[in-house]
């Protein structure tokens, strides 16, 4: 019995719970090609405004704007799911699977873990997003920079931006 408590220690020692974001869908896009993006309005930015003052958000506050970067789920081409800040134009959000990415730091990862607050109007052509880390790594992707990259990961949709 004494052997089989070490056993079960050891083994469970292995298991990390919740250290990667990934799943089975593959996804593709290549930041490296022309886009456009969408440019925010002065009523846009009233509206991020009242927003802020309504809740209370006292933080750094990053917008994303959509573009149309392509988004390739497995194999199948998708638009109006990725979104660039305007602060920080190295900073990326995809709305399939949650994900942000940071062509700066080389970072990915799923953005629901880090306790991002992401709101956006009925156009769905900006997103307001408080306390923006960088949430639960990615684990299985491509280096991760201003050109092609590719991750495994879910077909999560945030629940605010459906």
């Amino acid at each position: 019995m004494r052997y089989l408590s070490l056993f079960l220690l050891v083994v469970s020692s292995f298991a990390l719970s919740g250290d990667g974001a990934d799943s089975e869908i593959r996804y593709e896009l290549d930041l490296s090609i022309n886009y456009s993006k969408y440019v925010m309005s002065p009523k846009d930015i009233e509206w991020s405004n009242k927003l802020v003052n309504r809740l209370g958000y006292e933080g750094d506050v990053l917008h994303f704007v959509l573009t149309d970067i392509v988004l390739v789920e497995a194999n199948k081409k998708l638009s109006g799911k990725i979104y660039q800040s305007v602060e920080n134009p190295g900073r990326y959000y995809v709305l399939t699977g949650d994900i942000g990415i940071d062509t700066k730091l080389g970072i990915i990862g799923n953005a629901g873990a880090g306790g991002y607050s992401m709101y956006s109007p009925k156009s769905k052509k900006f997103i307001v997003c408080f306390n923006c880390g960088y949430g639960i790594p990615v684990v299985r992707h491509s280096t991760i920079y201003k050109g092609p990259i590719y991750w495994y990961g879910s077909n999560h949709i945030r629940q605010t931006l459906r």
